[in-house]
């Protein structure tokens, strides 16, 4: 499949409008943004009249972006690749499209490059509001562009594998609640802070934690391993539900 910039580039400002739109999905990114203020209104209730040295609030900071960035990458990835792709093809659009001379790479670089573009500013966005100081930009970018991505295809995958909205939605429930719940409560319950390090969401975390509070020590092989192959992992499984659902052959 040859990609075309012109079919690709119409896709995306058409995609861009229709999510921008949807307030289905645009909820995911408002609750990222709304979790880092409740926790940040939180943390400050609960430590309100301490003396917190920048270390203490940097910590408290990054519980804060941690709810944020979890919320972002995971709800706002799968849900807005999942369900306009599950709505098109309910509506019988996504067959339109196929018949068209668009073809399966022209749509989904169409498709995803919108949410994935929204999910960066909503990820550079959270950090000043987080308070975080001392954050690796380069870094921070690197990695949670990776991650939004894996979340965008495995989305992709559900969109393929449903046959409609609602069992788009009741297919992403699971993936939301491992990859988000998982990491989310990592620090808080030992049993699941061991699982977390082998989620992309929870190699996430670790990475942006290592290099703000141990530089020293690197941001850890394991981590950057277990986003590659959940990367890989993610790739594999939209091409076999591409393979097996298909759409230039549907």
């Amino acid at each position: 499949m040859r990609l075309s910039l012109r079919k690709t580039s119409a896709l995306f400002r058409f995609k861009i409008n229709s999510i921008l739109k949807n307030s289905t999905i645009m909820v995911a990114p408002i609750m990222a943004i709304g979790f880092v203020f409740m926790m940040k209104f939180i943390m400050g209730q609960a430590t309100s009249g301490e003396v917190l040295t920048q270390d203490q609030i940097n910590h408290l900071s990054m519980n804060a972006l941690t709810y944020g960035l979890l919320a972002n990458v995971v709800m706002t990835g799968i849900m807005a690749s999942s369900l306009p792709l599950a709505e098109e093809k309910e509506k019988h659009t996504l067959r339109v499209l196929m018949t068209s001379s668009v073809n399966g790479a022209d749509f989904f670089m169409g498709s995803l490059l919108p949410c994935l573009l929204i999910m960066i500013v909503v990820n550079i966005v959270i950090v000043p509001f987080s308070g975080l100081i001392g954050i690796n930009w380069i870094l921070y970018l690197i990695v949670t562009t990776i991650a939004s991505i894996v979340s965008l295809l495995m989305g992709a995958m559900v969109g393929l594998m449903a046959k409609d909205q609602m069992s788009a939605s009741m297919l992403s429930t699971p993936f939301m609640l491992v990859f988000m719940m998982i990491p989310m409560f990592g620090s808080i319950l030992p049993a699941l802070e061991s699982i977390s390090g082998f989620t992309y969401t929870g190699a996430l975390i670790n990475v942006i934690n290592n290099s703000l509070f141990t530089p020293e020590n690197g941001i850890g092989i394991m981590n950057i391993v277990v986003m590659a192959v959940w990367m890989i992992v993610a790739i594999g499984l939209l091409l076999y539900a591409y393979k097996k659902n298909g759409m230039d052959n549907d």
